[in-house]
């Protein structure tokens, strides 16, 4: 396929994807629609020490349906790219934050992980593959991974890793998301 029909492929499909709050029009409330725009599973900072947080950049309709779930020491909360700022000021620099969407064709992860690199975080991740290659991946083997009623349609669509994302710096695959969470539960 030559370039031109690829990538207008990739606009017809990026324009009826679900799932990508990034591409809504409802952006601009597209936090969680909890106080101060955040909704939290799991570990909270006022509880317990969080030793990693997971940033659920869509929409709260999409973060109730299914999330990667949180636990001990591992905060796993909706929060949209345009409240990210105001409300990581509270975080900690030295927590690992991996930020992560619906799938590899919505960029919010990598825009929100780029934002709160520049606000000076030191371990900072995209996981690109999204809610719906982690629950392709483990929703018959290791359902406590994740957690809600998981309906949405979008979570059943395959899409492979683009190959020039894998050589992009801060990048994370499933298994290096799920070995950062255990490590984080030790």
């Amino acid at each position: 396929m030559n370039m031109y029909l690829q990538t207008g492929l990739l606009i017809i499909i990026l324009s009826i994807i679900p799932g990508c709050s990034w591409f809504s029009s409802s952006q601009k409330n597209a936090g969680c629609g909890c106080s101060h725009g955040v909704c939290r599973v799991g570990a909270s900072a006022k509880e317990q020490k969080v030793s990693l947080r997971l940033v659920n950049v869509l929409d709260k309709e999409l973060f109730d349906d299914a999330h990667i779930a949180g636990g001990e020491k591992v905060e796993s909360i909706c929060v949209s790219v345009d409240d990210l700022a105001r409300i990581a000021k509270s975080w900690d620099l030295k927590v690992p934050v991996v930020t992560y969407c619906s799938n590899y064709f919505c960029s919010a992860s990598g825009e929100a992980a780029s934002l709160l690199k520049s606000m000076g975080f030191e371990s900072v991740y995209a996981y690109e593959g999204g809610i719906a290659e982690w629950y392709q991946l483990h929703h018959d083997s290791a359902p406590a991974l994740l957690e809600g009623p998981m309906l949405e349609e979008y979570l059943q669509m395959v899409i492979p890793m683009p190959e020039d994302l894998e050589e992009k710096d801060g990048i994370i695959t499933a298994a290096e998301l799920q070995n950062m969470i255990k490590k984080a539960t030790l």
